[in-house]
């Protein structure tokens, strides 16, 4: 009777997580993995913290007022892995291009796929490559 008590418990506890982190990946819940946007503009912030890196720009518009957006990002570890040095390729007040999924709601958010940085193309997650020019 123990062990069925113990195996029940333990299996609970595996579906619960795996529960738990199937929610916290399911970025198409809150952005339209079928679209694609790209903006140009200055960093204003980045918070690179687990489990998500937080980069917010402001963007020039053709009206001539700015807006400002706020991207969801991969980890600080994975964007290491994709190729970014820190410190060096990513700095506040540096202007960027960035390719991202949108906000399914229409607000200024997305969750960011790729990004040019000194000339150079750098995709942030291993199922997106960056197309060859922004739309």
């Amino acid at each position: 009777m123990r062990k069925i008590l113990i195996l029940s418990a333990a299996a609970s506890a595996a579906l619960g997580l795996a529960t738990a982190a199937s929610a916290h990946h399911a970025v198409n819940a809150q952005f339209d993995i079928d679209k694609e946007k790209s903006i140009t503009g200055t960093m204003a912030k980045l918070d690179n913290v687990q489990p998500h890196s937080y980069w917010y720009f402001i963007v020039p518009t053709a009206a001539g007022a700015p807006e400002k957006w706020a991207i969801e990002g991969p980890s600080p570890g994975n964007l290491r892995r994709a190729g970014l040095r820190m410190k060096e390729d990513v700095q506040v007040g540096k202007p960027f291009t960035i390719f991202f999924n949108p906000s399914r709601d229409g607000s200024r958010t997305g969750y960011l796929r790729g990004v040019v940085v000194a000339g150079k193309r750098v995709n942030l997650t291993p199922d997106y490559i960056t197309p060859p020019a922004a739309k």
